[in-house]
């Protein structure tokens, strides 16, 4: 992953404080994101991954739990996937939580993926269910990956 031949590379973790010793600008071309559920985790790895020397860091904020406050993140964030939980005994994602994600990070300029709101339904019109928000599908990528999916 070091050499990229002109690819770009994606890596999601829950531990990204395992990589600091070995991360430097040599991976610039590759995309580091955590996985967060809750504020604590988030604060926690955040504080781990935010000083890495490298272009590029998303957060995967799935399942997310709970409400979570970004706004001392959002400077090093440079795309946010935002999901529910799925499977048997899935928790409910709170709506409010994803609104304000998405209303934020619209604000800045940050692109936002909605994979999805869960296992559990939102309404029988389908509108909030599934992959839709406020009716529509929320796909955002960002710019310089976007050309290496087509």
């Amino acid at each position: 992953m070091r050499t990229n031949g002109g690819a770009k590379h994606g890596t999601l973790s829950g531990t990204p404080h395992d990589w600091e010793d070995e991360w430097d600008k040599a991976f610039s071309h590759v995309w580091l994101g955590v996985s967060i559920e809750n504020q604590t985790v988030l604060d926690l790895r955040m504080a781990s991954i935010a000083s890495f020397p490298m272009a590029n860091l998303f957060v995967s904020a799935e399942p997310l739990l709970e409400q979570v406050d970004f706004r001392e993140w959002y400077d090093v964030i440079d795309w946010m996937i935002v999901g529910g939980e799925s499977g048997k005994g899935a928790r409910m994602m709170p709506m409010d939580a994803v609104a304000r994600i998405i209303d934020e990070c619209h604000e800045r300029g940050i692109p936002v993926f909605f994979k999805q709101w869960g296992a559990r339904k939102r309404d029988p019109d389908k509108s909030w269910g599934g992959n839709l928000y406020m009716g529509e599908k929320v796909e955002e990528w960002p710019e310089d990956t976007r050309k290496d999916l087509t």
